[in-house]
């Protein structure tokens, strides 16, 4: 969703020095309208990125699943995420994921070394996301962990066994 809590005004600036560093790098912002769109189009031009940012609209399927595996790093700077499923859909596809604490999920991206767990900062968020670029093994190593902890939490197999065990010792 392209919503002001996102954190697109850390995200964008954060971009700059992303692209200066990586002048290959391009930023996809993925989601449909919530009434931000007009906001990160002005960003982006003040910023000169037009020329470096894509925005998809709302991707699902096939796109939604290439866009994840063609993905170096998925970035959330969110100010609140309840839970944060689009981290949790990049892990699943073995992308590293770079968090704000403020993201529900981040504990848990912290705990299996899953991705970076950051403060909301644009300093913080540029070097991790070039930390990831800049180190292949360490995009392998968050993205291998990252596509375990969704596999052992998350995938509904999983869920459903850990219900059925609750309910079991709920019985008892």
């Amino acid at each position: 969703r392209l919503n002001w809590k996102k954190g697109f005004d850390t995200l964008i600036p954060a971009f700059v020095e992303v692209a200066k560093q990586e002048p290959r790098a391009i930023l996809m912002i993925v989601g449909e309208d919530d009434g931000y769109e007009g906001e990160i189009k002005k960003m982006v031009a003040r910023y000169k990125l037009k020329n470096k940012v894509r925005l998809t609209g709302d991707l699902r399927g096939e796109g939604k699943s290439a866009a994840y595996e063609y993905a170096n790093v998925f970035a959330m700077p969110s100010y609140s995420e309840s839970f944060g499923i689009g981290a949790v859909e990049a892990m699943a596809s073995s992308c590293p994921v770079v968090v704000t604490k403020s993201v529900g999920i981040a504990p848990e991206i912290k705990h299996a070394y899953a991705g970076i767990v950051i403060d909301k900062d644009i300093d913080q968020l540029t070097k991790a996301i070039l930390g990831i670029l800049h180190d292949r093994e360490l995009a392998q190593i968050l993205g291998g962990h990252g596509q375990e902890l969704v596999e052992r939490e998350f995938f509904w197999p999983n869920v459903a066994k850990r219900w059925v065990e609750e309910y079991q010792r709920l019985l008892k």
